[in-house]
């Protein structure tokens, strides 16, 4: 249950703060960005053989964000010129369990990084990618 509350606490001040950098875009479009450059980042550092300090807070961002990226589609709020399919509402159950599955990959993908187990973190990061991927396939539009 703390952990579960310090993850509440955790995501209110982590996403407003990502998203306040950008305030002349979408919240969505910044997490969904934010998300992108950190496991880019924390990729780059697995393929070099490391784990700094900087992949854990992006390891963090990462889990804060996933853990309030459904309140990002809130019922009825289907935007003009997003990427994100109507499937997000018609299927928000099968939307929120694959944010589930992606909170979940998130929370073990930081953990790898703190065991400081670079092959660890490699295999996390893989299954974290391929999380997000699947949940794009599902409930994103392709690029116009």
């Amino acid at each position: 249950m703390k952990k579960l509350f310090v993850a509440a606490i955790l995501s209110f001040l982590v996403l407003p703060v990502v998203v306040s950098a950008h305030d002349d875009k979408d919240p969505r479009h910044i997490a969904m960005t934010t998300l992108g450059k950190n496991m880019k980042a924390i990729k780059r550092g697995l393929k070099a053989g490391q784990i700094t300090p900087d992949m854990h807070k992006q390891a963090e961002e990462i889990q804060a964000i996933a853990k309030s990226l459904t309140n990002l589609f809130p019922a009825g709020e289907q935007k003009q010129d997003s990427r994100a399919k109507p499937e997000i509402w018609s299927d928000a159950a099968g939307f929120n369990k694959s944010n589930q599955r992606f909170v979940l990959a998130a929370a073990a993908l930081s953990q790898a990084l703190k065991s400081n187990d670079v092959s660890a973190g490699q295999a996390s990061q893989k299954r974290t990618g391929k999380t997000c991927g699947s949940c794009h396939k599902a409930y994103r539009l392709p690029k116009k």
